[in-house]
């Protein structure tokens, strides 16, 4: 352990690396800059908490928290510099997507569909609209279009050069972020399967695991994908078959993140799992985790709700 950082809330969701700082966002209203070489810690408040990934553009941190807000700081002095109002989560479910940057356009969704597209240079909205559903997992971009899965099992996708909008319906409920595998967009809902699609949406293969899954993404693994299970299950896949499945006795909550030929996956017990096939290894007693893992040259970066972001060497 190299590093802890105190912080007066809950660590959930993923952060972000840019310039050397790893940005995050707590429970207690804050979001923070970590100096991933001095470890000094600066923190903004957000006026309601959050979970989401903040979206770092030059000098500027964007956010959205729970109560519906998006907002700008400027990093240099500290400063609010932008701030507009969506819809806040229309259940008692915390979890937000993170917003996305395509070109010089922030992208942000909340989970009762409002869509709003931000000029991140001039700080001036440019495109709202409203999506029906409920939505919890961040859009994928992904050759010039945005994918949008939803928890009523609707996909939207969204061209980015004249958000024009199409929509698919699919027989699951998606609360983890799709992914892209050699282009093919990925997807893994809630009751075990895994759906591969083309750009245009068109279904490619369907993976029954059996298993169950939240707000756990498939992550681009070797040859093939990776995710863990709610219910203990780490399996490798490709859009052919399931290539291996190992269970632990645990309970992941998080997309894995790879480093070096394994990955790397949290557990609701405070555990961090460095996995492959010859090798498990385990670090313990870190607090119940439902943080996305993230690597910082030979640093294992975790947010946990012990209120703690903490940095792990590799040796």
């Amino acid at each position: 352990l190299i590093f802890s950082i105190k912080t007066d809330g809950f660590v959930d969701g993923k952060g972000t690396i840019k310039n050397d700082r790893f940005y995050f966002t707590s429970f207690d209203g804050h979001a923070y800059e970590a100096n991933l070489k001095s470890y000094d810690v600066r923190k903004f408040s957000m006026d309601d908490f959050s979970d989401v990934s903040p979206l770092v553009y030059e000098d500027r941190l964007f956010y959205q928290n729970w109560n519906g807000k998006i907002a700008a700081i400027d990093l240099k002095s500290s400063e609010k510099i932008f701030e507009t109002v969506f819809d806040k989560s229309p259940k008692d479910d915390h979890r937000n997507p993170s917003p996305v940057l395509y070109e010089e356009k922030a992208i942000f969704l909340s989970p009762g569909g409002s869509l709003i597209v931000v000029d991140v240079k001039r700080l001036k909205e440019i495109f709202r609209t409203k999506l029906e559903g409920e939505f919890r997992a961040t859009p994928l971009i992904f050759s010039d279009k945005l994918y949008i899965p939803s928890v009523d099992g609707a996909v939207y996708k969204m061209e980015l050069n004249n958000y024009n909008l199409t929509k698919i319906n699919l027989d699951e409920s998606f609360y983890s972020s799709p992914v892209n595998y050699k282009n093919m967009i990925v997807m893994a809902g809630k009751g075990g399967k895994i759906f591969f699609l083309d750009e245009k949406m068109m279904p490619i293969k369907t993976i029954d695991t059996e298993r169950a899954f939240r707000y756990q993404s498939p992550a681009v693994y070797k040859d093939g994908l990776i995710i863990a299970s709610l219910d203990g299950y780490i399996i490798e896949f490709n859009e052919h078959k399931i290539i291996a499945e190992k269970r632990l006795e645990d309970i992941f909550t998080s997309t894995p993140v790879i480093y070096r030929d394994f990955a790397v996956l949290t557990s609701f017990y405070g555990n961090i799992y460095f996995y492959n096939q010859q090798k498990q290894i385990k670090i313990e007693n870190l607090g119940e985790i439902q943080f996305m893992p993230a690597v910082y040259k030979d640093i294992i970066i975790v947010g946990s709700r012990a209120n703690r972001l903490y940095g792990i060497k590799i040796w």
